[in-house]
């Protein structure tokens, strides 16, 4: 038998072994992100998003796809394709996918290092007539969180994200999906860390609490500047920001500026399906993507100021 006076040393030795751990542990501070080798591109519709997706579709290993909505003769006819729809706009093809508000994904997952997301739903006017975005990522690490959220849209079960950031060759990514996600708190971080400009497209905004923060950043001295899907100025924020001076356009596409973009500090890119609403962060099925890259950065950029407009008037008392 161990005498007591032994039991108790042992035990506080091993106390004192698993208090100096937590020590070192704490003050070693955070991890760096897991680094790997790969790419990532943008391409933007209607210029090429038809080819771009054509030619994936020919050279891809497998297609699992999670989509708002779907024209089944503007997608190609991959026998192999496993798809998720949202059942709203479910028309034979794939598996109709329920949400307690929406499931608004557009992503595919085109092999084990190989996915594509973005603001494009494949159908003809997501394709040939919308602005919008597809990102392609030549990431392990990526196409693994996107495997994991595939899966729980498919089965119900909630599964941790593989690889929250990863350093693409020297690229920054953040991967977040909504609502289980902070996505909320993840974009008004990244706004508030603007220093120099915050440029945005955006489809549908609703969020005041992005809008404050644009505000602010505005009379801080920031350039802050935007485009509205202008069929969306009934349900809009763009009033609250006219009025505090920022400069705004509406687009004049005849038919939908779709992107849900923030470009900041000209190095730092937000997109994804998330439009920046209240159920785009807290209740639809939704992927966002942070990205800092300044060449992916200077493309945004680029296509916001292709995109035609027109100048978004503040109200006559704040003239």
């Amino acid at each position: 038998m161990i005498p007591a006076h032994h039991a108790t040393h042992a035990f506080s030795l091993r106390l004192a072994i698993l208090l100096i751990s937590i020590i070192l542990a704490a003050c070693a501070g955070p991890q760096p992100p897991p680094y790997e080798e790969g790419s990532i591109s943008v391409h933007f519709c209607p210029q090429d998003c038809n080819s771009t997706l054509h030619a994936l579709a020919r050279t891809a290993e497998t297609l699992d796809c999670a989509f708002y909505d779907l024209d089944p003769d503007a997608f190609p006819r991959i026998p192999t394709a496993k798809i998720l729809i949202f059942e709203d706009n479910y028309q034979d093809t794939g598996t109709p996918i329920g949400s307690r508000s929406l499931m608004h994904n557009k992503f595919c997952i085109l092999s084990e290092r190989l996915t594509w997301t973005g603001s494009m739903n494949p159908t003809y006017n997501g394709i040939f007539r919308n602005n919008n975005n597809l990102i392609l990522i030549n990431s392990s690490c990526i196409t693994r969180n996107y495997r994991a959220e595939y899966l729980e849209l498919q089965d119900g079960h909630e599964r941790a994200l593989p690889c929250p950031t990863v350093n693409l060759s020297g690229t920054l990514i953040h991967t977040y999906f909504c609502p289980e996600d902070d996505c909320h708190g993840a974009l008004l971080t990244a706004l508030q860390e603007a220093t120099r400009s915050i440029h945005f497209m955006t489809f549908s905004f609703t969020l005041n609490e992005a809008a404050d923060l644009l505000i602010t950043k505005h009379r801080e001295g920031l350039n802050i500047t935007g485009i509205f899907e202008k069929r969306q100025q009934s349900h809009s924020i763009h009033q609250k920001l006219a009025d505090a001076g920022i400069t705004l356009y509406w687009d004049k596409n005849p038919a939908t500026m779709h992107h849900k973009t923030f470009i900041i500090d000209e190095k730092t890119v937000i997109t994804g399906s998330m439009n920046p609403t209240k159920n785009g962060v807290g209740r639809n099925d939704e992927n966002l993507l942070i990205i800092n890259d300044e060449r992916i950065a200077r493309a945004f950029l680029s296509e916001l100021h292709t995109i035609p407009r027109e100048p978004l008037t503040p109200t006559a008392h704040t003239r």
